[in-house]
């Protein structure tokens, strides 16, 4: 719910030429590639047959491994909204960490 919501505000954003360009669109593509890319991986996880770690480690290897998936797939929330916030106000955040 919260990803949809987060990819409906970049498509808004960029609907109403809040924050337009090429570049927008471009950091939108890779972004939703990446909540794509790491939703799948977290849908896959669960479902693997067991591997050697799963019988070297145990049961706790599913759960840490089930855990770091969905981690990977809730990063980009944050990321993409610096990335918003960094399209939107035109700031060059990368510029204003070495301040």
């Amino acid at each position: 719910m919260l990803t949809a919501a987060h990819i409906a505000l970049w498509l808004v954003v960029g609907a109403l030429g809040w924050a337009g360009g090429a570049k927008y669109w471009w950091s939108f593509a890779f972004i939703a590639a990446m909540t794509v890319l790491f939703a799948g991986i977290a849908y896959l996880v669960p479902r693997r047959r067991p591997g050697y770690y799963d019988r070297l480690f145990g049961e706790a290897y599913r759960h840490v491994e089930i855990r770091v998936a969905y981690f990977m797939r809730l990063w980009w929330l944050p990321i993409g909204a610096v990335v918003m916030v960094e399209h939107f106000t035109g700031t060059d955040l990368a510029r204003a960490g070495y301040c």
